[in-house]
């Protein structure tokens, strides 16, 4: 018997280090597909400069270094400049991949406190207590002595204007930071003694900005667990309850179409229909905890209630935290905490 659970915590293991692989080599593929074309237009817009120069025998003043020179010399001096630029680069990368956390201020610390436990099966209430924060290199709390509590079942709305300090509290939760100073606790326990990984991985939480992957619109909506892409059944649910399975199956190819249109081989979605399929991407995810960041900002009024409807629907008897900067949108809370200029205020 503890073979198998060793076997199977071997494949969960590998399935994770597979699908984390599959997810970063996907945002740079997409990444890729979106500069690479700047790119190569820019590049090639001097060459053809410095080609109608050499046509017409005048001369060329290079736009990256502003010096005058002839056709032949600009295209030396081009050259040279584009390999330079691209060392350089390398450079920096393994400059900031050889980043030591311990002397970045701000940064979150390994050993800090020893990640010891294991973040318990029921969450049973989470609390901020006096925290405060500075982002790394500011000066300015964006969090001052800020306290309140969600218990187990609860919906807790934090509202607030732009800039009040609402997705820090986002960040913070999901340990993407760590407090300055206060704590942050589950269940009593501090935030930093469970392991972090484990941590977000029991947190479903929906940003406002949608990553857009050039990829089918199953793995748009499964990459919200990426274990489980593959479950049409899973992935079709979780869809339907943000509100934009009809929009998908209506695709030429349904939920295997190419999402994105680039290179004229996938079909764009409208900014209101990514936003629901960023929260498809949270529905997807059972997590212990629910976060929703303002994921419904690109909706129309009805759209978005629509939205919070689904969503209390399919957390009910979860605990979950709203993010919002219109009241109107968090009626439907248990409890409302106002924040404004890194202080609650109500």
């Amino acid at each position: 018997m503890a073979k198998c659970s060793q076997d199977d915590s071997q494949g969960d293991a590998a399935v994770l280090s597979g699908s984390t692989r599959l997810v970063v080599v996907a945002g740079a593929l997409t990444l890729i597909r979106a500069v690479l074309p700047l790119v190569v237009l820019g590049v090639a817009k001097m060459f053809v400069d410095v080609a109608t120069e050499l046509v017409t025998g005048g001369s060329v003043v290079l736009p990256l270094v502003g010096v005058p020179a002839d056709p032949m010399h600009a295209l030396y001096l081009l050259g040279a400049l584009l390999l330079d630029k691209a060392a350089w680069g390398a450079v920096n990368l393994f400059a900031f991949l050889d980043l030591d956390p311990a002397k970045v201020p701000g940064a979150l610390r390994r050993g800090a406190l020893p990640a010891t436990r294991r973040l318990p099966a029921t969450i049973e209430s989470v609390e901020f207590r006096r925290v405060s924060f500075v982002y790394p290199a500011a000066e300015r709390e964006v969090l001052h002595d800020v306290s309140f509590s969600i218990t187990r079942g609860q919906t807790l709305a934090v509202v607030g204007r732009n800039g009040s300090g609402k997705t820090t509290i986002v960040k913070l939760l999901t340990r993407l930071y760590d407090p300055t100073r206060g704590q942050i606790l589950i269940n009593g326990t501090d935030i930093r003694e469970f392991d972090r990984a484990e941590l977000q991985r029991r947190f479903a939480v929906v940003f406002q900005d949608c990553v857009r992957y050039a990829l089918t619109a199953r793995e748009n909506v499964g990459f919200g667990d990426i274990r489980h892409v593959d479950d049409q059944q899973r992935v079709s649910d979780a869809a339907a309850a943000a509100g934009v399975a009809e929009d998908l199956a209506a695709l030429s190819h349904g939920y295997e179409t190419f999402l994105g249109g680039q290179f004229g081989i996938g079909r764009d979605l409208s900014g209101g229909q990514w936003q629901k399929v960023g929260l498809a991407r949270g529905f997807m995810r059972r997590g212990a905890l629910f976060v929703l960041d303002e994921p419904t900002a690109h909706l129309d009024a009805l759209a978005e209630r629509e939205v919070f409807r689904s969503f209390l629907e399919l957390t009910a008897g979860v605990t979950s935290l709203l993010i919002s900067h219109r009241f109107s949108n968090v009626r439907v809370a248990d409890r409302i905490v106002v924040l404004e200029s890194g202080h609650v205020v109500q």
